[in-house]
């Protein structure tokens, strides 16, 4: 393997997040990692970002040279492609979270605009934001545009024979309950999933905070600490890569 390419949320695109250690497993410095990870990103541009990267890598790299790696991020964020040019101080970035562009680029220009609903605080929103979730948000249509996500990049990899792994954030297929994935708009997607190759655990932040909790933020934060992901990529990501049994303790 002579080049990883991830995607994600603020769980991946930190330079002490997870694809650090998995890069430096493997002999990787920093500039052998291509990561289009973005915080606050949702799934449709974690998929799009991730497609344009390995595509622009196989100009230079065989397939066999080349992991691929990807955190799903939360079902119900959401992004959309605009020629105009909105401007917002509350879009979710200029200042409030500071590693965030909004609009963002996937090929060049940065004419992409995301969404999320944890944006929900913040004084005075864009009112696109809130004209999303009030008019046209469904849980049930936030599944299934996650679903849609996930099986384009999963059919994209193995058209193009690139060995890759998934994983998730935090337990996003749970978000709404046991049952709720047995909706049909919903099942007949799900069932398509692939599921070999996803690391066997619900969430990154649940693998973390039950089985090495002082990785995790002692106020609660979601999110872990460098060495919460060194022990996630060493104890889940790379035995997963290895073929051997991720030890874990059951998850409530």
């Amino acid at each position: 393997m002579k080049r990883l390419v991830v995607s994600g949320c603020s769980f991946t695109f930190e330079d002490w997040n997870w694809p650090k250690f998995l890069g430096e497993h493997y002999g990787l410095e920093l500039n052998g990692i291509t990561n289009v990870g973005m915080g606050s990103q949702g799934n449709g541009l974690i998929s799009k970002k991730l497609i344009y990267a390995v595509t622009e890598s196989l100009e230079t790299y065989k397939p066999e040279d080349l992991l691929v790696g990807i955190m799903w991020s939360g079902i119900d964020r959401f992004d959309f492609h605009s020629e105009n040019n909105y401007k917002s101080s509350n879009w979710g970035n200029n200042g409030h979270v500071n590693s965030i562009h909004n609009p963002t680029n996937v090929v060049k220009d940065k004419k992409w605009y995301l969404i999320n609903p944890g944006w929900d605080g913040l004084d005075d929103p864009h009112p696109l934001m809130e004209s999303h979730y009030k008019y046209f948000h469904s849980n049930i249509g936030a599944v299934i545009s996650t679903l849609q996500s996930i099986l384009l990049t999963q059919w994209f990899l193995k058209e193009k024979g690139v060995k890759y792994f998934m994983t998730t954030y935090m337990d996003i297929f749970n978000k709404y309950g046991k049952h709720f994935l047995d909706n049909p708009e919903i099942k007949y997607l799900y069932d398509l999933i692939d599921f070999n190759n996803f690391l066997p655990i619900k969430g990154c932040y649940e693998y973390v905070r039950e089985n090495y909790p002082q990785g995790m933020p002692s106020d609660g934060g979601h999110h872990p600490h460098k060495d919460g992901h060194e022990f996630f990529v060493n104890n889940v990501i790379i035995p997963f890569l290895n073929g051997e049994k991720i030890k874990k303790r059951k998850l409530i």
